[in-house]
Protein backbone atom coordinates (compact mmCIF):
# COMPACT_ATOMS: atom_id res chain seq x y z
CA UNK A 1 0.00 0.00 0.00
CA UNK A 2 1.06 3.48 -0.97
CA UNK A 3 0.85 6.36 1.39
CA UNK A 4 2.15 9.11 -0.46
CA UNK A 5 6.05 10.47 -0.57
CA UNK A 6 8.42 9.04 1.92
CA UNK A 7 8.65 12.56 3.82
CA UNK A 8 4.87 12.38 4.40
CA UNK A 9 5.09 9.11 5.62
CA UNK A 10 7.59 9.75 7.97
CA UNK A 11 6.64 13.50 8.85
CA UNK A 12 2.89 12.38 9.90
CA UNK A 13 3.05 8.39 10.47
CA UNK A 14 1.65 6.97 7.14
CA UNK A 15 -0.96 9.50 6.60
CA UNK A 16 -0.71 12.36 3.74
CA UNK A 17 0.20 15.74 4.63
CA UNK A 18 -2.69 18.14 4.32
CA UNK A 19 -0.87 20.01 2.03
CA UNK A 20 -1.12 17.40 -1.08
CA UNK A 21 -4.93 17.77 -0.84
CA UNK A 22 -5.13 21.50 -0.82
CA UNK A 23 -8.23 22.70 -2.45
CA UNK A 24 -7.32 24.79 -5.89
CA UNK A 25 -8.39 28.42 -6.14
CA UNK A 26 -10.61 29.73 -9.16
CA UNK A 27 -9.20 32.80 -9.40
CA UNK A 28 -12.21 33.74 -11.78
CA UNK A 29 -14.70 33.12 -9.21
CA UNK A 30 -12.61 34.91 -6.34
CA UNK A 31 -12.67 37.92 -7.90
CA UNK A 32 -15.80 37.22 -8.78
CA UNK A 33 -17.17 37.15 -5.23
CA UNK A 34 -14.88 39.96 -4.30
CA UNK A 35 -17.03 42.38 -6.76
CA UNK A 36 -20.21 40.59 -5.10
CA UNK A 37 -19.08 41.99 -1.50
CA UNK A 38 -17.97 45.42 -2.98
CA UNK A 39 -21.33 45.64 -4.61
CA UNK A 40 -23.04 45.11 -1.26
CA UNK A 41 -20.92 47.52 0.08
CA UNK A 42 -21.71 50.31 -1.90
CA UNK A 43 -25.51 49.30 -1.46
CA UNK A 44 -25.53 49.38 2.19
CA UNK A 45 -23.38 53.08 1.89
CA UNK A 46 -26.32 54.02 -0.44
CA UNK A 47 -28.97 52.86 1.91
CA UNK A 48 -27.44 54.31 5.05
CA UNK A 49 -26.56 58.01 2.90
CA UNK A 50 -30.42 57.82 2.22
CA UNK A 51 -31.55 57.08 6.17
CA UNK A 52 -29.35 60.15 6.96
CA UNK A 53 -30.49 62.32 4.49
CA UNK A 54 -33.93 61.47 5.70
CA UNK A 55 -32.99 61.92 9.41
CA UNK A 56 -33.68 58.20 9.97
CA UNK A 57 -30.25 58.08 12.09
CA UNK A 58 -30.24 55.11 14.02
CA UNK A 59 -31.08 52.84 10.33
CA UNK A 60 -28.07 55.20 8.98
CA UNK A 61 -25.80 53.61 11.68
CA UNK A 62 -27.19 50.29 10.95
CA UNK A 63 -26.24 49.80 7.06
CA UNK A 64 -22.88 51.79 7.73
CA UNK A 65 -22.03 49.01 9.97
CA UNK A 66 -23.12 46.74 7.31
CA UNK A 67 -20.59 48.23 5.30
CA UNK A 68 -18.02 48.41 7.50
CA UNK A 69 -18.50 44.37 8.54
CA UNK A 70 -19.00 43.40 5.00
CA UNK A 71 -15.82 45.47 3.90
CA UNK A 72 -13.59 43.39 6.12
CA UNK A 73 -14.10 40.56 3.30
CA UNK A 74 -13.38 42.87 0.10
CA UNK A 75 -9.48 42.93 -0.42
CA UNK A 76 -9.01 45.63 -3.07
CA UNK A 77 -11.75 48.05 -0.93
CA UNK A 78 -10.24 51.91 -1.17
CA UNK A 79 -8.97 53.50 1.76
CA UNK A 80 -11.65 56.51 0.91
CA UNK A 81 -14.32 54.31 0.79
CA UNK A 82 -13.63 52.76 3.84
CA UNK A 83 -12.63 56.36 5.66
CA UNK A 84 -16.18 57.80 4.22
CA UNK A 85 -18.00 54.90 6.07
CA UNK A 86 -16.28 55.37 9.26
CA UNK A 87 -17.35 59.56 8.88
CA UNK A 88 -20.70 58.82 7.97
CA UNK A 89 -21.44 56.56 10.49
CA UNK A 90 -20.18 58.92 13.22
CA UNK A 91 -22.00 61.99 11.56
CA UNK A 92 -25.34 59.93 12.27
CA UNK A 93 -23.82 58.84 15.63
CA UNK A 94 -23.14 62.66 16.53
CA UNK A 95 -27.12 63.22 15.01
CA UNK A 96 -28.21 60.37 17.89
CA UNK A 97 -26.05 62.37 20.58
CA UNK A 98 -23.91 59.21 20.80
CA UNK A 99 -21.01 61.57 21.05
CA UNK A 100 -18.38 58.75 22.80
CA UNK A 101 -19.82 56.34 20.00
CA UNK A 102 -18.59 58.44 17.19
CA UNK A 103 -14.96 59.12 18.35
CA UNK A 104 -13.88 55.68 17.35
CA UNK A 105 -14.93 56.10 14.02
CA UNK A 106 -13.68 59.87 13.82
CA UNK A 107 -10.18 58.66 14.51
CA UNK A 108 -10.43 55.45 12.54
CA UNK A 109 -11.76 58.01 9.40
CA UNK A 110 -8.83 60.03 9.96
CA UNK A 111 -6.15 57.24 10.04
CA UNK A 112 -6.98 55.68 6.61
CA UNK A 113 -7.36 59.56 5.10
CA UNK A 114 -5.15 61.72 7.58
CA UNK A 115 -5.58 64.87 5.43
CA UNK A 116 -9.49 65.05 4.91
CA UNK A 117 -10.70 67.98 7.61
CA UNK A 118 -14.30 66.25 7.86
CA UNK A 119 -13.63 63.66 9.94
CA UNK A 120 -11.49 65.87 12.58
CA UNK A 121 -14.33 68.66 12.41
CA UNK A 122 -16.85 65.32 13.86
CA UNK A 123 -14.29 64.22 15.76
CA UNK A 124 -13.48 68.10 17.71
CA UNK A 125 -17.85 68.09 17.88
CA UNK A 126 -17.94 65.33 19.51
CA UNK A 127 -15.35 65.76 22.27
CA UNK A 128 -16.56 69.27 22.80
CA UNK A 129 -20.13 67.69 23.39
CA UNK A 130 -19.07 65.00 26.09
CA UNK A 131 -16.89 68.10 28.40
CA UNK A 132 -13.61 67.40 26.74
CA UNK A 133 -13.06 71.36 25.58
CA UNK A 134 -9.19 71.37 25.61
CA UNK A 135 -8.87 68.61 23.13
CA UNK A 136 -11.95 69.46 20.91
CA UNK A 137 -10.37 73.26 20.90
CA UNK A 138 -7.19 71.53 19.92
CA UNK A 139 -8.71 70.07 16.90
CA UNK A 140 -10.42 73.03 16.13
CA UNK A 141 -7.12 75.06 16.16
CA UNK A 142 -5.54 72.56 14.27
CA UNK A 143 -7.94 72.82 11.59
CA UNK A 144 -8.25 76.41 11.35
CA UNK A 145 -4.08 76.79 10.89
CA UNK A 146 -4.11 74.02 8.13
CA UNK A 147 -7.14 75.47 6.32
CA UNK A 148 -5.95 79.23 6.76
CA UNK A 149 -8.95 80.50 3.75
CA UNK A 150 -11.25 78.51 5.51
CA UNK A 151 -14.39 79.23 7.58
CA UNK A 152 -15.04 76.77 10.07
CA UNK A 153 -18.75 76.94 11.81
CA UNK A 154 -18.11 76.05 15.17
CA UNK A 155 -21.23 74.41 17.43
CA UNK A 156 -23.35 77.10 18.73
CA UNK A 157 -23.01 78.76 15.12
CA UNK A 158 -20.12 81.13 15.13
CA UNK A 159 -17.30 81.26 12.59
CA UNK A 160 -13.29 80.11 13.25
CA UNK A 161 -11.23 81.64 11.06
CA UNK A 162 -7.38 81.39 11.06
CA UNK A 163 -7.22 84.76 9.42
CA UNK A 164 -9.75 86.87 10.57
CA UNK A 165 -9.52 89.54 7.58
CA UNK A 166 -10.41 86.34 5.16
CA UNK A 167 -13.49 87.00 3.35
Amino acid sequence: ISVGPPSEVLKNGGIPAASSRKRKIDASKFIHNQSNVLKKVLKFRVRGDHFFKTEFYEEAVRYYSRALRLSEKCLNLEYSLKASLHHNRAAALIKLCWFDEAIPDCNSAISLENSWVKPYYLKAVALGSIGRFEESNRIFTFLAKSRPDAKIEMPGGFMLMANPNSK
